[in-house]
């Protein structure tokens, strides 16, 4: 996924929710940060999002822009809605978000992880797809944290 495609799924999501901030979580938040990340940052064609105010509304994100909905069968890419409880994350992480607002949001904003974050949330889920994520990043943790998914650990 290319941050410009990013940037169609924040507008594309704002429209189906008439909402007007989102979260976007797991590998595809690297384009907040990087926009422009190396290849092997940006293979997933998928990116996990929700409606920063109106969790609930993930699945109307997830019915219109999910795996397999038109939407992903004309771009080739898609959107997958989750919640605040998806990605296990630092305390603080809020406060680094990296904002995405552009014309082609439609002036909808998206905030993604700051890289630290993303880095922690992968280590924190710790599967095979969260360790390659990792290993991409170059970045190896000093242990394995012992937390539970959905919780705001004390890193």
């Amino acid at each position: 996924m290319t941050r410009e495609e990013l940037e169609h799924l924040i507008r594309a999501a704002a429209d189906v929710t008439n909402e007007y901030e989102f979260v976007v979580v797991g590998s595809q938040s690297i384009l907040g940060p990087i926009p422009n990340p190396p290849a092997e940052l940006t293979m997933s064609m998928e990116a996990d999002i929700y409606p920063m105010n109106a969790e609930e509304k993930a699945d109307d994100i997830d019915g219109a822009l999910g795996e397999g909905s038109h939407f992903h069968e004309t771009y080739g890419y898609y959107a997958q809605g989750v919640d605040s409880t998806t990605a296990c994350l630092p305390q603080g992480w809020k406060e680094r978000l990296r904002r995405v607002q552009s014309p082609a949001t439609n002036g909808r904003v998206g905030y993604c992880l700051e890289v630290i974050d993303l880095f922690m949330a992968k280590t924190a889920a710790n599967r095979e797809k969260d360790r390659e994520c990792r290993r991409r990043l170059n970045i190896e943790p000093p242990c394995r944290p012992n937390i539970e998914p959905g919780v705001e650990a004390d890193f």
